[in-house]
């Protein structure tokens, strides 16, 4: 059996413009909204002309990885196909009609939040996440929904933690930085200190998504602690709404520009995850040895600072 691979995307709170103002501030919080989201009332069901099926969350699991002094939410996100239209065989030949399945069988994905970083590893089952925007749609549905009934005015967003090898070496092409577009956003847990102080000043002044668009013909002063640079660190660690774009020259002094939208990092060669995972599969026990597989994974891939 292959060794399950893991997408990871930094849980980000967007707080949305109503008159009562209850953002979700703390791990506290966000527990309850997952509270919420198992609920079955805050399934998310979708339709094609063909197809009908739900998008569920269920078995919220708190735990600790003792060795790492970490805590961890585990999940299960969940798609059931409930009926299907095509071709069906009757007695008396072919026909059109529905086939409804009662109960439908559910693909299911493990999910894994690191609740000290706000970093969500999801499983890539390939049913489930071929279609990334109808699987991202269905969950950060389900999350708002949740959110809205725990009585708080944020949404919870799920942003893709781009590779960053792959994207340093996109960067490193360019000798010189004319230009970042970025949106950013806090809260967040994971500090980084190359961009502390930008996010500390954002704290300061109430802020909670700060829009840039920074530009130098000359080219952006890219140094450690300068704005351009804290943008883009805080941008490629999560901390943002939307895509990130650049503008520059490489070395030949060609003009290029690229965005950096959906790429996301992936955890891979997990051995021994599926076994520790079906140990505890049919007690409901808290996943800890799984979950710090993960962690250890994250850790390795993204040091913490």
């Amino acid at each position: 059996m292959k060794d399950p691979e893991f997408l990871l995307y930094r849980l980000n709170f967007v707080d949305r413009e109503i008159l009562f103002h209850n953002p979700v501030r703390s791990n506290e919080d966000l527990v309850r909204v997952l509270q919420e989201a198992v609920s079955e009332r805050a399934d998310y069901p979708q339709h094609s002309h063909r197809s009908r099926w739900k998008w569920s969350l269920r078995d919220l699991r708190g735990g600790s990885v003792i060795a790492k002094d970490r805590n961890f939410i585990f999940l299960t996100f969940a798609h059931e196909t409930i009926s299907r239209s095509g071709k069906i065989v009757s007695s008396n030949g072919v026909v059109l009609g529905t086939s409804a399945f009662s109960p439908p069988l559910a693909q299911t994905a493990d999910v894994i939040i690191d609740m000290d970083r706000h970093i969500v590893a999801i499983e890539d089952v390939a049913s489930i996440m071929q279609q990334r925007r109808k699987w991202l749609q269905a969950m950060e549905t389900i999350l708002r929904q949740a959110a809205r009934w725990a009585e708080f005015s944020s949404m919870v967003r799920l942003v893709p933690i781009p590779p960053r090898d792959a994207v340093y070496a996109r960067i490193r092409r360019l000798t010189r930085i004319t230009r970042i577009q970025a949106t950013l956003a806090i809260p967040n847990p994971d500090l980084n200190p190359l961009f502390a102080e930008l996010y500390e000043a954002m704290q300061r002044g109430g802020i909670r998504d700060l829009t840039q668009d920074m530009r130098s013909d000359r080219g952006l002063n890219m140094e450690d602690g300068t704005l351009p640079s804290s943008t883009l660190e805080m941008a490629l660690d999560g901390y943002r709404n939307g895509n990130i774009h650049l503008r520059g020259y490489t070395a030949d002094n060609k003009p290029e520009k690229f965005s950096i939208r959906d790429d996301v990092a992936r955890i891979e060669n997990l051995r021994g995850y599926t076994e520790a995972v079906r140990d505890l599969s049919s007690t409901k026990g808290v996943p800890s040895r799984a979950a710090g597989m993960i962690l250890d994974k994250i850790d390795e891939m993204f040091p913490r600072p």
